[in-house]
């Protein structure tokens, strides 16, 4: 039977086996080897934790050897990886890490999981989002001044750097393109007015969103043809 009883800040109660969470984290064991929390009444021993039930229903989920649960806000997310960090939770961690490069999380706000991923020290995590973020303007995302505050100045100034040097390369590549030698004369033929106008609007789009295709996206080619 179930030694334990954690009790959330909301005051929900989750009997459990001392021994799987011992198993799962040094600070429980620590919590459950030095008897922190008084035994009830009724003879139960007791931990009362910080984290609300839904936090904690969840991180059991992931310790027990059961499905894991469904995750599907930043929020919850958020949360349950303060808690793995704070209480050393290195299964629930590599949960939650995958979870975090999903495509439920990293593609509808890239910005927010860099940010997370950078909050808690996964670099590798951090640097497959940071593809992620070519897709926008990062400089004009609604929730960039919030997710500053999560973040780091040299995080924050690697992202830029990404952007601006994946964007100097497309521009470099744009700009080395000419004319073409014509009938084999060497004479070159005059450059069509919709390249010309194509080149200027990629060189912008790209400043702002350094991912490459969205510049030979059909509605962006078309745009340019009908100038021409």
């Amino acid at each position: 039977d179930a030694d334990l009883v954690l009790v959330s800040s909301d005051n929900v109660e989750f009997r459990v086996f001392g021994r799987i969470l011992a198993e799962s984290s040094v600070i429980f064991h620590d919590m459950i080897q030095l008897g922190e929390s008084p035994t009830s009444p009724g003879g139960d021993n007791r931990v009362t934790l910080t984290e609300n039930g839904e936090i904690l229903d969840a991180m059991l989920q992931f310790i027990y050897p059961i499905p894991d649960p469904k995750i599907v806000t930043f929020d919850t997310l958020k949360r349950l990886m303060d808690t793995a960090d704070k209480y050393f939770l290195k299964g629930v961690m590599h949960s939650l890490k995958n979870l975090l490069v999903s495509p439920t999380f990293i593609e509808p706000q890239p910005l927010r999981a860099y940010a997370l991923a950078c909050m808690h020290g996964l670099q590798d995590e951090a640097k497959i989002i940071s593809r992620y973020c070519l897709k926008s303007d990062i400089l004009q995302q609604p929730d960039l001044y919030d997710e500053l505050a999560l973040i780091t100045g040299r995080d924050l100034l690697r992202l830029i750097k990404l952007h601006q040097t994946r964007a100097n390369s497309i521009v470099t590549i744009l700009n080395s393109t000419g004319p073409s030698p014509c009938n084999g004369s060497g004479a070159t033929s005059g450059t069509p007015l919709w390249w010309t106008e194509f080149r200027l609007r990629a060189k912008e789009e790209v400043r702002s969103r350094p991912l490459g295709d969205t510049i030979f996206q059909p509605k962006f080619l078309a745009a340019c043809v009908n100038v021409g």
